[in-house]
């Protein structure tokens, strides 16, 4: 069952990694960089936040393989794919706090 659903996480989040990348290309082409750079530095604190959370990820990533020496037998699958589960979840928060600072504003009329 955790298994399952490990599964259908990664393929979510593989997909919404996809579609955020594709879509920060798209806006990336629009604007020039002093654009880019001035719509960045606004959103500088929620993209630290991000930074710090990939950091995070990153960290219990490579923490993993050290805890997993003296495992339990099946434990140390599940804790890789709760790992690249995080991992890609900081990635999806990363990349979409990207794409939210590049989006263009909306207009109020």
């Amino acid at each position: 069952m955790v298994s399952n659903f490990f599964n259908v996480a990664d393929i979510i989040l593989r997909s919404l990694l996809l579609v955020l990348a594709l879509l920060i290309c798209y806006e990336l082409n629009n604007y020039s960089a002093d654009v880019v750079r001035s719509r960045l530095f606004v959103s500088y604190n929620k993209l630290k936040f991000s930074f710090y959370f990939l950091s995070l990820s990153l960290l219990f990533l490579f923490f993993e393989p050290l805890i997993s020496l003296f495992h339990v037998s099946g434990v140390a699958i599940y804790s890789y794919s709760f790992a690249m589960f995080f991992l890609q979840l900081s990635l999806v928060f990363l990349l979409h706090n990207i794409y939210i600072a590049l989006k263009p504003p909306h207009k109020i009329l």
